[in-house]
């Protein structure tokens, strides 16, 4: 049975650039005596034991340090149509009122500001720059910074709200958020091609403008 692990991407061969991040998630399907065999973002990889205990073992932000949950059924579970409202809720509820500026719908428009920098701020733009919508796109995330996973789990709870207006309001304009990051993150790479600020000045604006869009469906969500 594949198990999903928690690592530091900075020790994972398959990377082409090294970079420290504690917060990856991969799968493992498998190891022998020398590798442990692996999916990530949809592809197989292999990587040394030695290697991934590195990564397990990492300190820093985000990282997991070792731990591993065993889940274990011991008591009635509550219906899922309880849940989901309560899920909505606390997730809205930290979204629209983030303990930092860098968090929630304030952390979209941080970056929106300050992406505008970027050209002035890197050494390397075309190797930073690529690396950050690489990121953004591609690293783990489905794509769009996670919002085509959210969009979808919001499109899946109306399975069971059928017709309410509120969650599908909030699934269709996290449809649009998914848009707006694919977008942002291929203006980036542009950023990265041509050393233009025209391009991270679009990123800017949508950036600012998938800030409302997800304040806006996150209060829709609040309220189911």
């Amino acid at each position: 049975m594949p198990v999903g692990l928690q690592v530091d991407c900075y020790h994972l061969e398959h990377f082409k650039h090294s970079f420290h991040f504690a917060g990856h998630f991969i799968s493992i399907y498998g190891y022998d005596n020398d590798y442990a065999y692996i999916y990530d973002t949809g592809k197989k990889y292999k990587v040394s034991l030695e290697n991934l205990e590195k990564a397990r073992f990492e300190k820093g932000p985000m990282s997991a340090k070792a731990l591993s949950y065993t889940v274990k059924k011991k008591m009635k579970m509550t219906p899922i149509v309880e849940i989901i409202p309560k899920a909505l809720h606390e997730v809205a509820t930290g979204f629209l009122n983030p303990p930092l500026k860098c968090f929630g719908y304030l952390g979209i428009e941080k970056l929106g500001k300050e992406m505008l920098n970027w050209l002035k701020c890197t050494p390397n733009p075309k190797t930073d720059l690529l690396d950050q919508a690489d990121m953004m796109e591609n690293a783990g995330t489905g794509g769009a910074i996670f919002r085509n996973f959210y969009r979808d789990y919001l499109y899946e709870c109306l399975d069971f709200f059928p017709g309410n207006a509120r969650l599908s309001m909030g699934a269709n304009l996290y449809k649009d958020a998914a848009n707006n990051w694919t977008e942002i993150a291929r203006l980036i790479k542009k950023t990265a091609e041509n050393k233009e600020i025209k391009y991270l000045e679009k990123a800017s604006e949508i950036c600012l403008d998938t800030a409302k869009i997800e304040k806006e469906a996150m209060q829709h969500l609040l309220s189911i």
